[in-house]
């Protein structure tokens, strides 16, 4: 039997803890709920209708992770952030594993005919997540000293 993450239950450990405690803090779902209305709005089949739901949520919930150690947030929605909580390094292995488990659950819908296509998509939007993360931190790490010069 497998996880959200993808894990069975002999592999779960640090990072399995991790990901329950993150995904334990809360948040709406928001994501998830968009791709449940616009799927069912489409009349998509149920099956391929939660693959995206969950993928979109996967995604997120990795960003977050990621998000908070890059952004040095010890706190994510009242808990401890999963790199405060767990150190730097499962919070990297637990953005990642989450991200593949986003892959994982698109690929879970093999039998559909546009698994690919979706799977392209999907790397498209979170290149562009990456990207802008990586502007900002690079935004921050100039700072005002490297932005006036006093000289």
């Amino acid at each position: 039997m497998r996880d959200a993450a993808g894990l069975s239950a002999p592999d779960a450990g640090v990072i399995q803890q991790a990901i329950a405690h993150h995904l334990e803090s809360g948040g709406g779902r928001t994501r998830a709920r968009i791709a449940i209305g616009t799927g069912n709005a489409l009349m998509l089949q149920a099956d391929d209708t939660v693959a995206i739901a969950a993928a979109s949520e996967l995604l997120h919930n990795a960003s977050l992770i990621h998000d908070d150690l890059q952004d040095d947030s010890s706190s994510r929605r009242g808990t401890d952030a999963v790199w405060s909580k767990f150190g730097a390094n499962v919070a990297i292995c637990a953005g990642d594993l989450l991200v593949s488990a986003a892959y994982g659950a698109l690929a879970s819908r093999a039998d559909s005919t546009r698994v690919a296509e979706l799977s392209l998509l999907m790397h498209e939007a979170t290149a562009r997540v990456i990207n802008g993360q990586a502007e900002d931190l690079a935004a921050q790490a100039k700072g005002v000293e490297n932005i006036v010069s006093y000289k």
